[in-house]
């Protein structure tokens, strides 16, 4: 079974040096460091090609360049290799690595990158290392998005705590204006009662002044005037309190036998309209009466 090799920088100088693209065989090769991510490069130099080139000095060169520009540079450092044909356009692009500026590797074989060597162990860890950091920080990368998303799906403008918040604030303002707006009925509700009320008391009082009103416009007693006095006393009986009565002695505008009179008169009154309307509240309705009619029959039928 064949092994697969690797191509060393050795090979592929010979390889370009001894290429021929468009009747012109090669012109330059220019060697470029790879600056982090996103491909950027820095050109370290480029070696014009003239006569009988010696393919061994040659990549010798390019070599000590590379490690060279790279021997204050920590961990792992990637170099490209371009070759020019008479024109500017670049071909056959190559690229190794150094480590603390020293190539990995200049020799054919696949089985590590790292030469069996200090410099290649030490190589090989720092490359793991690095493999190490980058995935740590593709982690962190990915938990951060994840957390970002999160944040933004429950704390965001459109997320699940504001929809939450807004659903109440709209809950709360549907629940204020039905409270404002009952308020307000009940507002014009006890308006018109009140309007009711007073238009009942303005009324009573004009009926209870016709009798007074038709006698004196008439010249002649067409209603009893007594029974007006009367209803005018009881109106006062049932407003006027023992306390009211006192307070018109110390006004002077009543002598305390007057007062003495006015109370007692006042008394029986009121004890007669409590009297009044307990018995009112005795009485049996009209659609009671039926029934205990009807009950009455039951009982005799029953006893006969």
């Amino acid at each position: 079974m064949a092994t697969k090799r690797r191509q060393t920088v050795d090979q592929w100088v010979q390889s370009v040096t001894g290429e021929v693209i468009d009747g012109k065989g090669c012109s330059a090769i220019a060697l470029l460091h790879l600056k982090g991510v996103g491909g950027a490069t820095e050109e370290v130099t480029t070696k014009p090609l003239e006569g009988t080139v010696n393919a061994s000095e040659l990549a010798d060169h390019l070599i000590g360049r590379a490690e060279g520009f790279s021997q204050d540079l920590a961990g792992i450092q990637t170099f490209k290799l371009i070759a020019f044909y008479g024109s500017n356009e670049a071909h056959n692009p190559f690229h190794f690595t150094t480590s603390d500026g020293t190539v990995m590797s200049r020799s054919e074989t696949m089985m590590s990158a790292h030469e069996p060597t200090p410099t290649g162990l030490l190589g090989q860890m720092m490359k793991h290392n690095e493999a190490i950091m980058v995935q740590n920080s593709q982690l962190v990368t990915a938990n951060m998005t994840m957390a970002n998303s999160f944040m933004s799906m429950c704390f965001g403008p459109q997320g699940v705590v504001q929809q939450s918040i807004q659903a109440q604030l709209e809950a709360v303002s549907v629940v204020k204006d039905a409270m404002l707006d009952m308020a307000k009925e009940r507002k014009g509700l006890i308006i018109e009662e009140a309007k009711a009320a007073q238009d009942l008391q303005m009324r009573k009082a004009v009926i209870d002044m016709v009798p007074q009103l038709t006698n004196r416009l008439t010249g002649r007693e067409i209603f009893d005037e007594k029974s007006n006095d009367a209803k005018i006393v009881e109106a006062l009986a049932m407003k006027v309190t023992p306390e009211d009565l006192q307070l018109l002695v110390g006004l002077g505008k009543l002598t305390k036998e007057q007062a003495l009179i006015l109370s007692a008169r006042f008394t029986t009154i009121v004890e007669e309209k409590k009297k009044e309307a307990e018995a009112l509240t005795k009485v049996p309705s009209e659609e009671s009466q039926p029934k205990t009619t009807a009950l009455a029959t039951a009982k005799g039928n029953g006893g006969l």
